[in-house]
């Protein structure tokens, strides 16, 4: 089968979810002969492979503008995939998204992946949340299949668009327990000694909110906020708000053996957003078994309270007062987040593993083709865990 992805900067994963998805997905579908295509933003990468474990990569030039970067790139990619050959086009997020419509035309296959209402975001401006307003309607109208990644999305498009939609989750990697370290002699940081945010630092995450509550709380306890991304100003706001309390620690990025580290040893997660898709790194936190308290927004409910387990707590989305509340109880009552520590990690990981997830994303394309497929290639040597081998450019 021929599958091309649009609708990201591209891979290797260096931004989002949905980066890490099409990463996780397609290399395993080229592991088993398909040729699979990720189309790239050409300006997001200085060194440009063909290649990526084994799945190609094709570079798109588009325009450095925040509004206009993804709807430039997301139009020549539509129109290059569908005189491309491909059985499947994989468009992703609804603004790429409105572009379904171009393969449609021609009569090609199309399947769109939603990861979350975009146009809630308060990044945009009202001409931008109009246009992904559009792709929300696109993402169902343009579409042979459309696939949501939680049941919330899932009773969204039922309710607002009388539509059927495919529930097919991002997928969580098998992160194992990992002693404090590096972590510990880079930052400072003893075991249960801090709680934990993980993410991209963008507005609808709430971690100016974080840090205002946290500063409330007189506690020993520190508070570790992992991430990058995000607007320039809003990353000033809150570098100026963790300067003014010496126990809130910004590390930036991290990825690998000291981000396991760091999640796995801490007394708890936060997550107070107001908006999201599927909360991967709220399931890889709950995977490692460390406690969560959540804003109450349905898409971390349904996270944290997978099949028979409650592995967390809640507090009101975009209430500092009430988050605080709720961080200075559970810092009063460790016995309460013990309680919680451990609970369904094999049933959260067989969940949301990526085998599943890609061999259900297959069969969403085997479907929308009716079988009219072109022939896999000979299984590649690459595997999902391989080092990869690239040729450049």
């Amino acid at each position: 089968m021929k599958i091309a992805n649009i609708g990201l900067r591209g891979i290797p994963a260096q931004y989002s979810g949905i980066e890490r998805a099409v990463e996780e997905i397609g290399t395993r579908m080229a592991a088993r002969g398909h040729e699979v295509t990720v189309y790239c933003m050409a300006g997001r990468y200085v060194v440009r492979p063909r290649s990526y474990r084994g799945v190609r990569l094709r570079y798109v030039p588009t325009l450095p503008s925040k509004n206009l970067e993804m709807l430039v790139y997301s139009f020549l990619a539509a129109i290059s995939g569908s005189l491309g050959g491909y059985d499947v086009l994989h468009f992703h997020a609804l603004g790429p998204s409105m572009m379904a419509c171009i393969p449609r035309a021609l009569r090609k296959k199309t399947v769109v992946t939603v990861q979350g209402l975009d146009w809630q975001r308060d990044k945009w401006g009202r001409l931008a949340r109009a246009y992904l307003k559009l792709g929300e309607y696109a993402s169902w109208r343009f579409a042979h299949e459309t696939i949501v990644v939680s049941k919330s999305l899932q009773r969204h498009y039922r309710r607002r668009h009388s539509r059927d939609t495919r529930y097919i989750p991002n997928g969580i990697g098998h992160q194992n327990y990992a002693e404090l370290d590096e972590a510990a002699r880079r930052f400072g940081l003893q075991k249960a000694g801090y709680v934990v945010f993980v993410g991209r630092l963008s507005p609808e995450k709430n971690v100016h909110l974080l840090i205002k509550a946290f500063g409330g709380i007189p506690s020993p306890m520190r508070l570790a906020i992992v991430g990058g991304g995000g607007e320039p100003s809003y990353l000033k706001e809150i570098q100026r708000l963790a300067a003014n309390d010496a126990r809130v620690l910004l590390t930036g990025p991290l990825y690998g053996r000291i981000l396991e580290e760091l999640v796995s040893n801490a007394f708890l997660f936060v997550l107070p957003s107001s908006i999201e898709g599927l909360p991967v790194a709220l399931l890889e936190a709950l995977s490692l078994g460390v406690p969560a308290l959540v804003s109450d927004i349905a898409e971390n409910v349904e996270a944290l309270r997978q099949g028979d387990f409650d592995r967390g707590f809640l507090c009101p989305a975009g209430d500092r007062d009430g988050l605080r509340c709720a961080l200075a109880h559970l810092l009063a009552h460790p016995h309460e987040v013990e309680r919680k520590r451990g609970l369904g990690q094999e049933a959260l990981r067989r969940e949301y593993d990526w085998d599943g997830i890609a061999e259900e994303t297959l069969r969403v394309y085997e479907r929308v083709t009716g079988g009219h497929l072109a022939q896999p290639r000979t299984p590649s040597s690459h595997t999902p865990g391989a080092s990869p081998t690239v040729a450049f450019r």
